[in-house]
């Protein structure tokens, strides 16, 4: 982690209220490092239509849409509606 450039702030209030609100489900966040890794993917895919299934509290999503072009697109899905209720304060 000391060798990757530092968490933007509104994902890493993700992660704090994640963590904060859902401890014993948090381990299912997706950490930093695969953030930027698929932020990664995104950007030299040049995706420009993401579909996300299984969010969770937002995280991982935050990370993809960040990666997607002014006119891209990104479609979330998640079944549960305590983790949805966190994704969408985002």
């Amino acid at each position: 982690e000391e060798c990757c450039s530092l968490e933007p702030a509104l994902l890493r209030t993700v992660r704090d209220r994640t963590v904060s609100e859902m401890p014993q489900a948090a381990h299912m966040m997706s950490g930093p490092q695969q953030g930027r890794f698929l932020f990664s993917l995104a950007r030299l895919a040049r995706s420009k239509r993401i579909l996300e299934i299984g969010s969770f509290t937002g995280y991982a999503t935050v990370w993809l849409a960040s990666a997607l072009p002014p006119d891209g697109k990104l479609v979330a899905c998640e079944h549960d509606d305590n983790v949805v209720a966190v994704a969408q304060a985002h």
